[in-house]
């Protein structure tokens, strides 16, 4: 009976823990050099972007579902990303640093 309970309580924590994960915001690091750039696409319209260090990096807005982070100078700074509706859909810090920026670039293979 107990393991029973048990079973029932870990099956309820799953498929909760996957719904209320479906309804988190992306969420991920970038790594920049100053002065580069990355593109982050959405599938919901883009209604407002807060960024946390201007100065380090700031975004320019392409279209209702796109826009562009760019570095600046070294430092960190996040963006967050909400839709219409208030629901925030994207969440990125930014790192931009020359060290890490190429390491990242070497590992993603863009350069040898």
């Amino acid at each position: 009976m107990f393991s029973h309970k048990i079973r029932k309580f870990a099956l309820f924590s799953m498929l909760t823990g996957g719904f209320l994960f479906s309804f988190l915001a992306q969420a991920y690091e970038v790594y920049l050099e100053p002065g580069e750039s990355r593109i982050i696409n959405t599938q919901e319209i883009i209604d407002t972007v807060f960024v946390s260090s201007a100065d380090i990096a700031d975004y320019e807005l392409v279209n209702d579902n796109s826009l562009v982070l760019y570095g600046r100078k070294e430092g960190r700074a996040d963006f967050s990303v909400f839709d219409q509706s208030g629901r925030q859909i994207v969440q990125v810090s930014l790192v931009v640093n020359n060290l890490l920026g190429t390491v990242d670039k070497i590992i993603r293979g863009r350069i040898s």
